[in-house]
């Protein structure tokens, strides 16, 4: 039987899916969503100065947890879940640029979605 851990309006997550926070891993949407609650206040809002501040504790954590050193990485690669969208943002430090990976299917309008920023590659 799996362990439920977590369910709160939909979102859950089960025991067995916080093993995907293991490094090499692949990451499962119920640790994900879970997460995301936790960033959330009454007013579904967090400051801008506080979602950095968690931003960078926890960077700064994973970076010294694996011994890595910013300045020999390349690229650093986020995945992001908002409502039922989900896109992984990578910053290639060593070119300045960002790319975004996206789910959404073709057809859909990435200049309306993106303000016209990012270029589709398709």
């Amino acid at each position: 039987m799996m362990q439920e851990i977590f369910n709160w309006k939909g979102v859950r997550c089960l025991k067995h899916e916080l093993k995907s926070l293991q490094f090499n891993t692949e990451l499962l949407v119920g640790v994900v969503d879970t997460y995301s609650l936790g960033t959330l206040r009454k007013n579904n809002e967090v400051a801008s100065d506080v979602k950095y501040l968690r931003f960078e504790s926890k960077l700064d954590f994973v970076l010294e947890k694996y011994e890595a050193d910013i300045n020999n990485i390349d690229m650093m690669c986020f995945p992001i879940h908002h409502v039922n969208h989900y896109y992984v943002a990578c910053f290639n430090i060593k070119n300045t640029s960002i790319d975004l990976l996206d789910n959404y299917k073709h057809g859909d309008c990435l200049t309306t979605v993106y303000e016209g920023y990012p270029e589709s590659r398709q």
